[in-house]
């Protein structure tokens, strides 16, 4: 569940474990462990609000994905932008990068961080 103090419904959940040869070359270089430096994790709840959330954790990284159906960009900035700000994983607060895209059906918001 997302948000529990929201109380959203959540629809489905998904998660998927895999190794992926890039993600270990990146993190690894030409030492890289396949089952190490290449498991990567993607998690995606869908909720019946219209609520889409996905995580994809790797060695030393997450990247999170929100998507808010029909809101306007300068509410989500308003009431997002201190929780992506502190899902980041090791950067701080300041240091986080999010990135706003309006669609025809709502805001998607992508942020993440590494070690």
């Amino acid at each position: 569940m997302l948000c529990p103090s929201y109380q959203l419904n959540e629809a489905s959940a998904t998660s998927v474990t895999f190794i992926d040869e890039k993600t270990a070359k990146f993190y690894g270089g030409d030492e890289a462990l396949l089952e190490v430096h290449g498991k990567v994790t993607l998690q995606n709840s869908v909720y019946k609000e219209g609520i889409i959330f996905s995580h994809r954790a790797e060695f030393e990284g997450s990247l999170y994905q929100l998507f808010i159906p029909l809101l306007k960009l300068s509410d989500v900035k308003r009431n997002i932008e201190r929780l992506c700000k502190n899902m980041g994983g090791c950067l701080q607060p300041e240091e986080m990068e999010i990135k706003y895209e309006e669609t025809d059906f709502g805001i998607k918001i992508t942020w993440g961080g590494g070690c």
